[in-house]
């Protein structure tokens, strides 16, 4: 009697709340809005272009790098809910997770928003021993704990989007460059498999 109690309640406690935390289709994401609080909430916009991610802020706008996007998708996927902290307002402080203090993430398709939410700060999980998330939808007072690295995922700034690569060379096809420093030009050539700096073997 104890035992089939005892899963009666468990089974009860674990089907309080819903475990996925998002329910959305992530083929169908072409943007993402951030407000990320390590830059001062400022807007950072991903937007898909012709098959290719653009990251905009304050009238910038460039080519994405390469998978950063990608890797905040996959993550919108595997959020999976381990509590509810609170369900009060008056808390939301203690998780730094305020309208005004949280990094506040959209998800669109096209003019249709697919998700909005905030993630606070860090904690940690001593039962598990690994990283919390603090996450909560816009409009809702329940705070959740979330096992992972969201508030890092979710909390970038806009350099770390950016494509940073300035040009793509294939360097087996590189056989001479040249080098112009304080006015003087050093030049480096290519004879079989050696290398020469201004005819000096290196």
């Amino acid at each position: 009697i104890v035992y089939v109690l005892t899963q009666l309640f468990n089974t009860k406690k674990e089907r309080s709340f819903d475990s996925q935390f998002l329910k959305l289709d992530t083929t169908l994401i072409n943007k993402i809005v951030l407000h990320s609080a390590s830059d001062d909430h400022k807007e950072i916009v991903l937007e898909k272009s012709n098959g290719d991610w653009w990251v905009s802020q304050s009238g910038k706008k460039v080519q994405a790098e390469a998978g950063s996007v990608d890797g905040i998708i996959k993550e919108l996927s595997l959020i999976n809910v381990k509590t509810i902290l609170t369900e009060s307002k008056d808390r939301h402080k203690e998780y730094e997770i305020e309208d005004e203090k949280g990094s506040r993430v959209e998800v669109y398709a096209g003019a249709k928003k697919l998700a909005d939410f905030f993630v606070g700060k860090f904690g940690f999980n001593p039962q598990g021993n690994s990283m919390v998330s603090y996450l909560r939808k816009a409009g809702e007072n329940k705070v959740f704990g979330v096992d992972g690295f969201q508030s890092m995922t979710f909390n970038q700034q806009f350099s770390n989007f950016r494509n940073k690569t300035i040009t793509k060379l294939n360097t087996a096809d590189i056989s001479s460059v040249s080098i112009l420093s304080n006015g003087t030009t050093h030049s480096l050539s290519k004879q079989g498999s050696t290398w020469s700096l201004d005819q000096n073997t290196v």
